[in-house]
């Protein structure tokens, strides 16, 4: 972190304390948990027998990307988990052009 610390800061999602010491921001918090939430969804569209941390599968069933299957007790993708994923791909080879 130390050696990209200008460049977070920049961005704001770090800030230099008084103390000389950085702090994570709230737009770090939010875009690390954003990236928890993706690599959660590819978790589960991989494997149904992942374990997602509390927040994260909570925030998922919400906005109903995942569900959990009655049948087996395990959680599964829903289309538009599917959808969402498809969605953020097709940004990043955009992005990478």
């Amino acid at each position: 972190i130390s050696r990209n610390a200008k460049r977070l800061c920049g961005i704001k999602f770090m800030t230099h304390r008084k103390d000389g010491t950085l702090e994570l921001t709230d737009a770090g918090r939010q875009t690390l948990f954003i990236k928890q939430c993706i690599d959660g969804l590819r978790a589960i569209a991989n494997d149904p027998d992942t374990t997602l941390p509390g927040p994260v599968a909570t925030f998922l069933g919400k906005k109903a990307h995942v569900e959990v299957n009655a049948e087996t007790g395990k959680m599964t993708i829903t289309q538009r988990g599917i959808e969402c994923l498809a969605d953020i791909d097709a940004q990043m080879v955009q992005g990478n052009k």
